[in-house]
């Protein structure tokens, strides 16, 4: 019998080592190599020094049995240790600058610290969101930073997070105290002060020696001044002022006189003193008189032959007045009784017949008749007879008798008419003088005259000229036959220059002649239109040509062009396309940014700038990332050639989503080498790969996995077809061929010691049992670990079948999650884009109003400057017309509406400055919403590139990934939507500030329109002063005028003198009447300084009917302009 021994081969064993944690990567410093031989169970136990745990934490020791193979190996799979920390850091808010600065605030973040115990490096995790401080809002004050201060704490940190420290400096806001001084008695305000400086500040103001106290006024003690100024908008305080009382007394005297009686006979006056209290208010230089005393009734005198006026003169009631009152002089007149005298006319020629009725006089006693016969017409007086002095006897009648003779007379008359043409100037006709002759015949016993005229009766035609106006004074043309004797007659003919006008346009010949402005030129006939356009020139316009008129013609629609182009201004401007890529991780290209710039041409007149855009639009193509698609494969920038507003920057995310991959799962037999089940696993490029083949179900009854030999990816690539396998161990059915095996070996044991046991060899037989027994127990233990491994696989199918319907809830949970995030982020970003566009349309709108402020504010200096220049002129004037009190009161009208249009042009700077900063204000609200909607729209890309990542995990049953992109989702969106917020808040800023940048525009205009009132006003007094300087020096020249005639009359009357008697007699007669009227007319010139004035430039004469038409003119004129200055005061007054 032979026994041959196997001895074992030696053996190697290959301990490798990989970092999961790295990709698989092999730790090459633990790889160790086992010497052994085959079939030899070796006990190893794994190398986790450096920071590494076992992935299996199971394996802390592995048993091997080697085998016969050439090249064994082992595969510890190892990952990282960590150490986990929590880390915090403080944003801190202080407030400071004003009188009661909030309490500081401060928030805490915190990130949980991870240490990689392999590499040293610490992950900071923010937990929870960003921290942030709402800046308070303080009455009256200006923060330097508003809205929300964020600590800016990234998500994750490379590095620890810090402490910050924010300082919020308040700044006081400018603030005004009217100080109004109010009469205590009426109530009305007096006067008014201000007092300028800004929140909280203390008011250092003294009424008493503000200098607003007016004379005769005192400051009542319940005055009260503020300490200190408010943030209120109208801030105002109240200064009473009471009257200043004086009492005194006062006394006048009432007096009686008498007259009408002989001196011998005449009383003595009477008197009696009447006493007065008087309160004297010193504010409005009023005395009230109150009467204290009065006295008794005087009586008048009785005088024989005299009848007294009253019987007696009653004390003077004398009533409370604030009239100062007068002492009274009564005087009481005696009549003297009258006497009654007869006076007869008696014709001596007629034999003393009566002639006419008998007469009676009435004469005082004791006076003489005073008598003059009448001497009828057409008689002569021969003498008078009777009484001279009346006597007192009043029963007695006296007579008188006047005798009269006849008397009558043949003669000639002549009258001379005169007509008189004035106020044409050169074109004024001559004068026309016609001689009229007449026979007179005068009956002397009737007593009448009768003029026949011998001469043709004058026909008067007045011209008419163009452009002026007739007025006509006297009479004209004589009868044939009068019966009284004809006087000369004047007919004068003024001539009127009629007002004309030259309406100046300026037009537009950039603009298609439109017309931009208009102004008139007012004259009249054949006046001097003096005009320079560049006063009435609105601003950012230039004159090309002007064609004006320069004198005024009879034509009642004369005009005048000027032609004006717009001034232009050149500029140039830079905006960005920005292109920032997201969402392939380490392989996100970096962000592009391309200049695109603009040329400007503002125009000055319009304020329109023109933007056009230098060279082609700007176009970005994005570039590639294997296993990604972008959004967009090309970003233009859509940037117009021309543009009238100005581009804005664009920005523009574009976003990689990764592709879906496939990694093919083969599960192969170890034993036999075939595929058995292949399975397919769904994720994205560099997504994790989270899959359990134990789990799978793909593990079939009495295999199991050979953990080894099996390898699934951590990770999906970007190539096409990824493959991983799993090896399958056939424990079962390796055990039941054991188990047959063995058996077989028992029954032939079995046999054989049977045989042996009739050969008669017990030793053999002996062998063959326990040879027989072993093999039995083999067979039976191979058939139990077949049974285990059935039992095993059953399980762990009904365990992948359970681990399957929970990646299938997870899956719907997390698309559902990552619908939400989407809608939600989509949501934001539409509140963000809307909030963002009004915005700027509210900045657009207060850009529009700061400009109108601008240009009323420029109106309202230009009416300003033309103030200024006819105040020059009419204070000329007034110099050279001292006494003239209509040029002084323009004057003093063109200095109030210069004063007026001052005001209005400080309302209308302080308003455009107002309404530039309200401007600014939404402009800056109008960039932080693009902002926001900028921001807004990144996190809506971070939103839904999460959101898929989150669906195509659920989609892979990787319920953890899917949750963890679903959180980002959430974030993003919630990020989103805070931003929308933000550009909602920026929104309502910009509207608020385009709002005060149109009340402001209007303010302005209102307060261009009162400089453009007061300049109307200022316009219409200079007229009125220069009219009234031309009135003052032509009244001086009339009264030499009328001297002159009346010289001429009496040389006319020397020269007479030496014809024939007769001739001399009425030419003498014709002097006199000449002189007195020269005389009339020179008194007259003196006394109103108005008759026969000169017209300006012209020479001719004004009648004095034309002269009074001017003077009412004048003074209408004069009322215009002070209800004008009147309604600027007004408004002045309402508009503070």
């Amino acid at each position: 019998m032979f026994t041959i021994s196997y001895v074992a081969d030696a053996q190697t064993v290959t301990v490798n080592y990989v970092d999961d944690d790295n990709g698989g990567a092999t730790i090459t410093a633990k790889n160790t190599t086992v010497a052994s031989t085959t079939d030899k169970t070796l006990t190893i136990t794994p190398d986790v020094s450096g920071g590494y745990l076992l992935v299996d934490s199971g394996q802390s020791t592995i048993s091997y049995q080697t085998t016969a193979d050439a090249n064994q190996s082992i595969t510890i799979h190892l990952k990282h240790a960590h150490t986990q920390s929590t880390v915090q850091a403080t944003l801190q808010v202080n407030f400071t600058g004003a009188k009661t600065n909030p309490e500081a605030q401060s928030q805490v973040v915190s990130y949980a610290a991870d240490l990689d115990q392999v590499t040293g490096v610490t992950t900071y995790t923010r937990v929870g969101n960003d921290v942030s401080v709402t800046v308070p809002t303080i009455a009256g004050y200006r923060a330097d930073q508003t809205g929300t201060i964020n600590g800016g704490y990234a998500t994750t940190l490379s590095s620890a997070p810090s402490d910050q420290t924010v300082i919020v400096t308040y700044t006081a806001e400018p603030q005004t105290l009217t100080i109004n001084y109010v009469d205590a008695i009426t109530g009305d305000v007096i006067a008014t002060d201000t007092f300028n400086g800004v929140t909280d500040q203390a008011v250092s103001y003294n009424p008493a020696t503000s200098g607003r106290v007016p004379t005769g006024y005192t400051i009542d003690a319940s005055s009260v001044i503020p300490t200190a100024l408010t943030a209120s908008a109208n801030q105002t305080a109240t200064v009473t002022l009471n009257h200043v009382m004086t009492n005194g007394t006062y006394e006048v005297t009432q007096t009686v006189t008498y007259s009408g009686l002989p001196s011998a006979k005449t009383p003595a006056n009477q008197t009696q003193v009447i006493h007065f209290d008087t309160v004297t208010d010193e504010a409005l230089q009023t005395t009230t008189y109150t009467p204290v005393s009065g006295g008794d009734a005087l009586v008048s005198p009785i005088i024989a032959g005299y009848t007294a006026s009253v019987a007696s003169v009653p004390v003077t009631a004398y009533q409370t007045s604030t009239t100062q009152p007068v002492g009274i002089t009564t005087n009481v007149t005696y009549t003297a009784n009258e006497q009654q005298i007869t006076v007869k006319y008696v014709d001596d020629d007629n034999a003393g017949a009566q002639v006419g009725a008998i007469q009676t006089l009435q004469v005082p006693s004791d006076q003489s008749i005073n008598f003059t016969a009448d001497i009828p017409t057409h008689y002569v007086l021969v003498t008078t007879e009777g009484a001279t002095v009346a006597d007192d006897n009043d029963s007695q009648t006296q007579s008188i008798t006047v005798h009269l003779a006849h008397a009558h007379a043949i003669g000639t008359a002549t009258a001379i008419q005169t007509v008189t043409y004035t106020g044409a100037g050169s074109l004024t006709p001559t004068d026309t003088i016609t001689e009229v002759t007449f026979a007179s015949d005068t009956d002397l016993v009737a007593q009448t005259t009768v003029y026949t005229r011998t001469s043709t009766n004058p026909t008067i035609t007045v011209p008419t000229i163009a452009g002026y106006s007739i007025s006509q004074a006297g009479t004209s043309g004589y009868a044939d036959t009068m019966t009284s004797a004809p006087t000369n007659q004047m007919l004068a003919v003024t001539y009127s220059a009629d007002a004309q006008q030259i309406i100046v346009s300026y037009l537009d010949k950039d603009n298609g002649n439109q017309v931009v402005a208009t102004t008139t030129i007012s004259g009249v006939t054949n006046g001097t239109a003096s005009f320079d356009p560049a006063t009435k020139l609105p601003n950012g316009l230039t004159i090309a040509s002007a064609d004006v008129p320069t004198t005024f013609t009879a034509d009642s629609q004369q005009t005048g062009t000027v032609y004006v182009t717009h001034n232009h201004t050149a500029g140039t401007v830079t905006v960005a396309q920005t292109v920032t890529y997201a969402g392939a991780g380490s392989a996100t290209p970096a962000s592009v940014t391309a200049p695109i710039t603009y040329t400007t041409d503002k125009d000055d007149y319009t304020g329109v700038i023109t933007y056009t855009r230098v060279g082609d639009d700007v176009s970005i193509v994005t570039p590639e990332v294997a296993g990604y698609t972008a959004s967009q494969s090309v970003i233009n920038g859509n940037y117009g050639q021309t543009a009238t507003s100005m581009p804005a920057a664009q920005s523009t995310t574009v976003t990689y989503t990764a592709d879906v991959q496939s990694i093919t799962v083969r599960y192969v037999d170890a034993s036999t080498g075939a595929t058995i089940a292949t399975d397919v696993i769904k994720g994205v490029t560099d997504g994790a790969v989270t899959y359990d083949p134990s789990t799978s179900g793909l593990v079939q009854t009495g295999y199991s996995i050979d953990a080894a030999n099996s390898s699934i990816p951590a990770t999906f690539t970007a190539l096409a077809d990824q493959t991983a396998t799993v090896t399958l161990m056939n424990w079962s059915g390796e055990a039941t061929s054991e188990a047959s095996s063995a058996a077989s070996e028992a029954s032939q044991a079995s046999s054989a010691a049977s045989s042996a046991a009739s050969a008669g060899d017990s030793s053999a037989a002996s062998s063959y049992n326990s040879v027989a027994s072993s093999a039995a127990d083999d067979a039976s233990s191979a058939a139990s670990v077949a049974s285990s491994a059935a039992s095993v696989a059953s399980s762990a199918t009904s365990t992948a079948s359970s681990a399957a319907s929970d990646a299938s809830s997870a899956a719907s949970t997390a698309s559902s999650a990552a619908s939400q995030a989407t809608s939600a982020a989509s949501s934001a970003a539409s509140i963000a884009v809307s909030g963002s566009d009004k915005a700027s349309s509210y900045a657009d709108n207060a850009s529009e109003s700061a400009s109108e402020a601008q240009s009323s504010a420029q109106d309202a200096s230009s009416a300003a400057s033309e103030i200024a220049s006819q105040a020059s002129e009419v204070a000329q004037l007034a110099s050279e017309n001292e006494s003239n009190a209509v040029v002084s009161s323009a004057a003093a009208e063109i200095a109030e509406a210069s004063s007026a249009a001052s005001t209005a042009v400080s309302i209308a700077s302080s308003a455009s400055v107002v309404a530039s900063s309200a401007a600014s204000d939404a402009s800056s609200a109008a960039t932080a919403a693009s902002t926001a909607n900028e921001q807004a729209s990144s996190a809506v890309s971070i939103a839904n590139e999460n959101a898929s990542k989150a669906a195509s995990a659920a989609t892979v049953g990787d319920s953890s990934a899917a949750s963890e992109y679903n959180s980002v989702a959430s974030s993003a969106a919630s990020v989103a939507q805070s931003y929308a917020d933000t550009a909602v808040n920026e929104e309502s800023v910009a509207s608020s500030a385009a709002s005060v940048a149109s009340s402001a525009a209007s303010v302005a205009s209102s307060a261009a329109q009162d400089g453009q009132t007061a300049a109307s006003a200022a316009s219409s007094a200079a007229a009125i002063a220069s009219s009234a300087a031309n009135v003052q020096s032509a009244a001086s020249s009339s009264a030499s005028s009328a001297a002159s005639e009346a010289s001429q009359a009496s040389s006319a009357a020397s020269s007479a003198a030496s014809a024939t008697t007769s001739d001399a007699s009425e030419a003498g007669s014709n002097a006199s009447a000449a002189t007195r009227t020269a005389s009339k007319r020179l008194i007259q010139s003196k006394a109103d300084g108005q008759s026969d004035k000169i017209l300006p430039n012209t020479g001719s004469r004004l009648d004095a009917d034309t002269v009074q038409k001017d003077s009412e003119l004048l003074m209408a004129l004069s009322a215009l302009v002070a209800g004008l200055m009147l309604v600027i005061a007004k408004r002045r007054k309402e508009d503070k």
